[in-house]
């Protein structure tokens, strides 16, 4: 039975209580409730309700996987069979990925890099020249940002109007 990878991360992940697995490690807790202290290093703090640790000297939190491949000095992989195996969960076989999909997604979502690059030069182009006024109203009423009271003539037309008053005073 094939199982999603995310899931899986969640079930091993649940198996293994934070404080157990520091507890394996070395690192002995005072306190009880959700923050405790490490007996070793006053700066280690850990969030039981979280499952986080917060090691303040060091600049440096995480969760479980976090802990043992800081530990170990391993990948997120590693760290996850070794956690699974403390946990005596079997690690499953996982779905396989479709490279075809993969290749179209990434290539999706640089198009759309590339359509907000060039959108954005745009924009500071014509931030540059002024002309960004002009259509603030338009463009923030196209991306949801609040409606127009006018059409796009009255506007317009009001611009003008205004535009030849300025230039008779």
């Amino acid at each position: 039975m094939a199982i999603n990878l995310d899931d899986f991360v969640e079930q091993v992940r649940d198996a293994n209580p934070i404080e157990k697995v520091l507890e394996e490690s070395g690192i002995h807790l005072r306190g009880h409730g959700r923050l405790r202290t490490s007996t070793k290093h006053d700066s280690m703090k850990v969030r039981t309700d979280m499952q986080r640790v917060f090691w303040y000297s060091q600049n440096w939190n995480g969760d479980v996987f976090g802990w043992v491949m800081k530990e170990k000095g391993i990948e997120f992989m590693e760290a996850l069979e070794i956690l699974a195996r403390r946990a005596h969960i079997e690690l499953p076989k996982f779905q396989a990925v479709n490279e075809s999909e993969v290749k179209r997604t990434r290539a999706t979502a640089d198009v759309f890099s590339v359509a907000a690059s060039v959108f954005h030069r745009w924009l500071e182009g014509m931030k540059r020249w002024g002309s960004l006024r002009i259509l603030m109203p338009w463009l923030m009423h196209m991306i949801g940002h609040g409606p127009m009271r006018r059409s796009m003539n009255q506007w317009w037309g009001f611009r003008v109007e205004k535009l030849r008053i300025n230039i008779r005073i």
